[in-house]
């Protein structure tokens, strides 16, 4: 895995670069040279022209010959997201609404993890066929891996269902993810913005297990009428983050409750984040399963 320096520098770059800047012209604004440049810009797959791979800058976008043909640096299907219609696209459509982003010029996609969860970075680039490479820098001061993936197609295609830039406080309910998908898409999100916990109480003798989901009130809404349509669960109360005014928490407490989220997040299931379904399969190894 490819080591670069910091991650927002990253971002800026690759963001300049795709605002129609040559290498070299992005290089001076950020201080690096155009050889650092050129080289992430490759390595986080961008497209480039012949004239500016011999040093030339880059025509005026508004007389490119839009039929010209330009090369990739690093294979992806672009096509993937175009129809939700397989679990692994339900799962990692909510994934990305909840952890991926997609930069302001809507051109390039990008997941941002802590390091611990490298590999579900890997499992998402072989979903989508992506041969991008996944690299680590500094976010806010911490250690994060990464992958970004410019493609305007794949870009496009994710918008349709929602996933969109600044989509923090906007992000809706997808109505283009069949209801038999619908579990599969929620597993996602819930792996991005969620989690099963356990909490030892004191003069209780077994944990209490809680699923907590974490976004802003309207997906909340939507997620919790889903749980009351499929099992007829019970409405709570969404709990205000009192950090964050856009911010929310829906939570289903108790082992019969969990058990039934558990079992509707994860049967049948090829696609999850381990060490998340690991907190309530372990509760069960050491407590059993509801009678």
């Amino acid at each position: 895995m490819r080591r670069l320096r910091n991650n927002d520098e990253v971002i800026q770059i690759c963001e300049l670069y795709q605002t129609g800047l040559t290498t070299r012209q992005v290089a001076e604004k950020v201080g690096r040279s155009q050889a650092y440049v050129a080289k992430l810009v490759l390595l986080n797959g961008l497209s480039r022209t012949h004239s500016e791979s011999n040093g030339m800058q880059r025509p005026n976008p508004s007389i490119i010959d839009r039929t010209r043909t330009r090369t990739r640096a690093h294979a992806v299907n672009e096509s993937y997201f175009d129809v939700i219609d397989t679990e692994p696209k339900a799962y990692w459509l909510g994934f990305l609404l909840a952890d991926g982003y997609i930069s302001q010029e809507n051109r390039v996609l990008g997941i941002l993890l802590a390091p611990k969860d490298t590999d579900h970075i890997e499992r998402f680039r072989q979903a989508i066929g992506s041969t991008h490479p996944v690299t680590t820098g500094t976010a806010g001061g911490y250690e994060r891996s990464m992958i970004q993936i410019g493609s305007v197609a794949l870009v496009k295609s994710l918008a349709a269902h929602g996933v969109i830039a600044r989509k923090t406080g906007t992000a809706k309910w997808p109505t283009t993810v069949p209801f038999g998908l619908l579990r599969h898409f929620l597993r996602g999100y819930s792996d991005g913005n969620g989690s099963f916990t356990t909490t030892m109480y004191k003069g209780r003798k077994v944990p209490k297990l809680t699923w907590a989901l974490y976004a802003h009130e309207a997906i909340l809404i939507s997620a919790q009428n889903f749980l009351v349509s499929v099992f007829g669960l019970p409405r709570t109360k969404l709990s205000k983050n009192r950090s964050s005014k856009d911010s929310f928490g829906l939570f289903y407490s108790g082992a019969e409750n969990a058990h039934k989220i558990y079992h509707l997040l994860y049967d049948g299931a090829t696609s999850w984040l381990p060490r998340k379904r690991d907190i309530i399969e372990k509760w069960m190894r050491e407590y059993g399963s509801p009678k």
